[in-house]
């Protein structure tokens, strides 16, 4: 087994407009997982964003 620590890639965690701390949220693809009980991988993504309405980034539409 090999060490791939090496080539992982840094994760950002301030904006790289304004140096604001990222928040973290989660995106629901699927509406109907409230009614199921099970959660189907690839219905969900987990995403970072900026929370500064004045990052230069927000007013651009880049963010």
């Amino acid at each position: 087994m090999t060490d791939d620590s090496s080539d992982q890639q840094p994760w950002p965690t301030h904006c790289e407009f304004c140096g604001t701390k990222l928040a973290h949220g989660v995106i629901d693809f699927d509406e109907t997982n409230e009614k199921r009980a099970e959660l189907n991988p690839g219905e969900m993504v987990a995403v970072d964003y900026c929370p500064n309405l004045n990052c230069p980034a927000a007013q651009s539409g880049e963010s």
